[in-house]
């Protein structure tokens, strides 16, 4: 398989840098495979928080979804997750373990749903400064996100989505599309684009509570 790209981003929550995003696409004959593995260290109260999850988008050149899977396996947690397309019924299959409790259900599509490929391509490729696509979060639920985005100035967009309708987000993107900052005021938490040498041993200097957690409508 060829690679097309490949960018780690920095992990700042508070303006503390928490962990990692490490992100690798491939192209493999007529599929796009995206890669995405992401650690974090957070503390609450007395405790640490180790997250350690991995995410895999599958999709066509042409940008049709075809399958993505998700796993996190923390302390107290193993959450796999699949999800298939099947663009004949229009319906997407959805299998999970959480914790050793498997359930399996299919829902309708009823939007275009786009993947890392394709949502990369619509920014590269964009002629209007409102942009507006659904797509999955594998590791949140079953529901498509809508994402709205509003270009503010050059490469800087301000972002909505559905089931955080009263957080603040913004992306900044290159020319090619590619995202190179992100910043939501869920938490505050900030991602940077930096080089693969500059991760480093992830400390829980970072400390959550209850309460600063919010609700998903």
């Amino acid at each position: 398989s060829e690679i097309i790209y490949e960018q780690c981003y920095a992990i700042k929550v508070k303006g503390v840098r928490n962990g990692y995003i490490c992100e690798i696409q491939r192209s493999n004959n007529d599929e796009i495979i995206t890669e995405k593995n992401i650690e974090q260290k957070f503390k609450r109260q007395n405790d640490t928080i180790e997250i350690n999850q991995q995410q895999v988008f599958i999709e066509t050149k042409s940008g049709k979804p075809l399958s993505y899977s998700f796993k996190s396996v923390n302390q107290n947690e193993d959450i796999r997750i699949n999800g298939k397309f099947d663009w004949k019924y229009s319906e997407l299959t959805i299998n999970s373990n959480i914790n050793g409790i498997k359930e399996s259900k299919t829902i309708a599509v009823e939007n275009d749903i786009l993947f890392p490929y394709a949502v990369n391509k619509l920014y590269r490729d964009a002629k209007r400064s409102n942009l507006k696509y659904y797509t999955v979060e594998p590791g949140i639920s079953a529901r498509f996100l809508k994402y709205e985005s509003k270009r503010v100035e050059k490469g800087k967009y301000k972002i909505g989505v559905n089931i955080f309708p009263n957080a603040e987000m913004y992306e900044w993107r290159d020319e090619n599309g590619l995202l190179q900052r992100a910043y939501t005021s869920i938490m505050d938490i900030e991602q940077v684009a930096i080089d693969k040498n500059e991760i480093f041993d992830i400390t829980a200097d970072i400390n959550i509570f209850p309460e600063s957690l919010i609700r998903v409508e």
